[in-house]
């Protein structure tokens, strides 16, 4: 696959995940989470288990049959589902609402650490000279970030449980799921695989969620239908691209690319959260992780 493909294919849902931090937070202030967490995982559960069926459906309209996976395929989807979608996605929920846009996008980010050591693990994927040095780069850019918040709040390492935590503690979930795909499930297809297991893993988070919230969060507001319907286009387009790249790419190759989503998930927070600011700070954060994939990409077959 060409270098520019990929870059375009993991561009489209690097951008997307980065604008659906300020969307999933605005959706928690225009519904009714009274009952805590149980509202938020019934919500994520709504989101979730309609994407997966929403992939499934496109899917069956395109290929005209029922994407139905091999019968051994069944326990790696299920997996693959518990980890990227209900484990991952309960404690981003529960946490987000006690942790600023800009910090979500920042913290939520902690599976590229994972996935790179896990990737050297499990995958046998040996790690790049030219992507420790544009990992860095990206890295450098994400601590200017956070030493933004730190000068304006004071605050930014009061690590909490149930907030910095569960956000952190939700990327080894993230990450797992990922390996596990690109282990396990290379031999189906990304359309049937991301809607299975979004399907698997959002039921989940459904059943768990209507029972201990006695029932789903009701969208009661047009505003609320319309971020609820994004965020499920999100979660459908964006996987499953993701999952198809998994398929062709090295975890390792694709691991920087998503150094843009703190960036980015700053910048759409700043524009549309209230209280959160765009700073030269996030300017010279996006510098620092452009560069790094600069360098990724112009060395990606050269000896440094």
């Amino acid at each position: 696959m060409k270098k520019t493909t990929i870059f375009i294919l993991a561009m489209i849902p690097c951008l997307l995940w980065s604008s659906v931090f300020p969307v999933v937070k605005l959706l928690l202030l225009e519904v009714d989470i009274s009952n805590g967490s149980s509202s938020k995982i019934a919500l994520a559960g709504m989101r979730f288990f309609t994407a997966g069926l929403l992939i499934l459906i496109t899917s069956m309209i395109i290929n005209k049959k029922i994407p139905l996976p091999l019968k051994g395929q069944w326990t790696n989807l299920l997996l693959v589902g518990l980890f990227q979608t209900t484990g991952l996605y309960s404690l981003f929920y529960i946490s987000i609402a006690f942790v600023t846009g800009v910090k979500t996008s920042i913290l939520s980010q902690g599976g590229i650490f994972y996935m790179i050591i896990l990737a050297y693990l499990f995958l046998d994927e040996r790690i790049k000279r030219q992507h420790i040095i544009g990992i860095s780069f990206g890295i450098i850019g994400v601590v200017i970030l956070n030493i933004n918040n730190f000068a304006e709040t004071k605050q930014l390492f009061d690590i909490t449980f149930k907030g910095e935590g569960l956000l952190l503690l939700s990327g080894v979930f993230g990450s797992l799921g990922q390996i596990i795909a690109k282990k396990r499930c290379s031999n189906i297809p990304p359309m049937t695989l991301n809607g299975w297991q979004m399907t698997l893993g959002g039921g989940t988070l459904l059943i768990i969620g209507i029972i201990s919230n006695k029932g789903i969060v009701p969208l009661t507001s047009g505003f609320s239908v319309f971020l609820m319907f994004y965020s499920i286009i999100v979660a459908a387009v964006g996987f499953t691209i993701w999952y198809f790249l998994l398929q062709k790419v090295n975890v390792t190759d694709l691991v920087p690319y998503r150094l843009t989503i703190p960036v980015f998930g700053s910048i759409f927070s700043a524009i549309f959260l209230p209280n959160e600011t765009i700073t030269l700070n996030i300017i010279l954060g996006l510098i620092f992780v452009i560069f790094g994939m600069y360098i990724i990409s112009i060395f990606d077959k050269r000896k440094l």
